[in-house]
Parts: C-alpha cells; structure tokens; sequence
C-alpha cells in the first residue's frame, strides 16, 4: 500500500468513504482520525485526541462553545456498531488488496531474477488477486423483503 506519514490509503477510496458519510462529517473525521488516514486535507495521524476534540468534536450552542467530551464519548460509542464496524471491514478490504498488489510487484521483481521461491509465491499471490478481483465483480444479489399478507 502507499504510505507515507501515517496510513495514506491513495485513489478512491478515502473520496468513495467521505461520499458515504454523507451528512455526517463528524463520523468520518472520526473514522479518519482513528485510524491515522490522510485526505486531500489534513493527515489524521498528525493529530492528538485534544486537539481532535477541540477541532471536531466541540459545537456552538446559543452562542457558546462547549468543551465537545460528550460529541467524543458519542462517537466512542458509535465504534461498537455495526455501521462502524462495515467502514472497518472496508478499509481493511482496501488495505489487504494494496498490500496484494504490493506484493506481487516484489516477488514479481525477485521471480524475474530467476528466485525459484518467489516465482511459486507469485503464483499464490496472482491466484488470489484473481479471486478478489473476481468477487469484487459479482454483483451481489440484492435481497427484496416480501410480505404476504393475509387478506380473510
């Protein structure tokens, strides 16, 4: 995966994850903050809980600006849930699949030097990253609820 300062996912995924936050920013500079991610803005991984809290978390209420700990604790909490949760998985799918392209560029190099290892971890590696690619592909059925109803 790129990295530079902090975990610097590249390319679509971090403008794809702020389009899903949709109306709730304060949740994806939390998702960001948490887990030192980078936009086209600010490193995440740069800033402390204090000064999260204080840039994020604090809001203006008739006028005045509370210290933001209850916004903090509200998203705390908000990690524990299943939307949390999915945003996770996410990210790490995006990881898992850098790092698999990753890692066939080095054992592609190696493999070409004439490494008998590298050449078999290739093969693992490049099946693998078929079977990714292939299941991101795969339109997953969409489940429609149905309801019967009784009509006596």
């Amino acid at each position: 995966m790129a990295k530079g300062k902090g975990n610097k996912p590249r390319g679509n995924f971090i403008t794809e994850l702020y389009k899903k936050f949709d109306g709730k920013l304060h949740y994806y500079y939390y998702f960001m903050w948490i887990n030192k991610l980078t936009n086209i803005r600010t490193d995440f991984s740069d800033i402390t809980e204090e000064d999260f809290i204080f840039k994020y978390c604090r809001r203006k209420i008739n006028g005045v600006y509370n210290d933001g700990e209850s916004s903090f604790k509200n998203l705390k909490m908000w990690e524990s849930t299943e939307e949390f949760q999915g945003y996770m998985q996410e990210l790490y799918s995006y990881k898992m699949n850098q790092d698999f392209y990753g890692l066939y560029e080095i054992y592609l190099a190696k493999a070409i030097e004439g490494d008998e290892k590298s050449l078999n971890a290739l093969k693992i590696i490049k099946k693998e990253i078929e079977s990714l690619n292939k299941a991101n592909r795969v339109d997953k059925p969409k489940v429609i609820e149905e309801t019967s109803y009784d009509m006596k």
